[in-house]
């Protein structure tokens, strides 16, 4: 007796934009000349950009009630930015003397 193989099921959601009339048209254009149905075209467009775009930084999506205990870094860099900002005064009021 054969075993029959499970298919998995991919969890999708429904996703609604509203496009101008003119966009539509230019959206149908595009796929009439590239035997493409809209939906293709716009799943298409989308893994495109998430392909260039995959390799964005969690640290982007922290929410604002986030602790920021351990970001040494950043105070860093601020630091260095403050130091130059001072010096960068002085400099200049030295040629003003």
């Amino acid at each position: 007796m054969a075993t029959t193989l499970k298919t998995r099921k991919i969890k999708t959601k429904k996703v609604t934009i509203r496009l101008s009339l003119r966009q539509k048209m230019i959206i149908d254009r595009y796929c009439n000349a590239h035997d493409l149905t809209t939906n293709k075209f716009i799943k298409n467009s989308l893994k495109e950009f998430l392909v260039n775009n995959y390799d964005l930084d969690d640290d982007n999506f922290v929410s604002k009630n986030q602790l920021k205990l351990f970001d040494f870094e950043d105070d860093a860099i601020e630091q260095e930015n403050i130091e130059d900002h001072e010096e960068l005064e002085f400099t200049s009021q030295m040629n003003l003397f």
